[in-house]
């Protein structure tokens, strides 16, 4: 499943790798560890059936200290159901949070980045609604760009 936060946005599709599908949880890296468990932001992140799974059998530890995804990226799901979470190498090429990588990420997650995909969005905004088809009552048909925007994928 694609788990997409309002402040995340799909900003390069064609940066969609089919490796992706190989891993349980990609999420943007964490500049907060350097402890090899840095992969893990969960604002634009991509969650296996498996995963969900897991999570819906394993009682984490939530006591509202912690963000969800810390809980679900630094806990013992790795070991204890065989989750496996996209590296770095990996991470970086699927999103990021703070600080944009000199290439294009399939997306990413965080108010402060939204500034630099405005023109994009609003011609993105401007094509869908060119191409919005309307019947002769006035009734209107959800643009296909916009419908595959809100759709979820699921995993296997």
């Amino acid at each position: 499943m694609l788990f997409v936060e309002w402040d995340g946005y799909v900003v390069h599709p064609d940066a969609w790798k089919q490796g992706f599908m190989e891993y349980d949880y990609i999420g943007a890296k964490w500049s907060a560890y350097s402890d090899g468990v840095n992969v893990g932001n969960s604002g634009f992140s991509l969650l296996s059936h498996k995963l969900l799974k897991a999570l819906a059998e394993q009682q984490l530890p939530f006591n509202g200290r912690w963000a969800v995804d810390v809980l679900i990226c630094r806990s013992a799901l790795e070991h204890q159901h065989g989750i496996r979470f996209a590296p770095e190498s990996v991470a970086v090429k699927f999103s990021y949070e703070h600080e944009a990588p000199p290439w294009p990420t399939f997306g990413f997650h965080g108010m402060g980045s939204m500034w630099r995909y405005v023109e994009v969005m609003k011609a993105t905004a401007h094509s869908a609604l060119d191409t919005w088809p309307s019947t002769a009552a006035g009734n209107s048909a959800l643009p296909r760009s916009l419908a595959n925007a809100s759709t979820s994928l699921m995993i296997g």
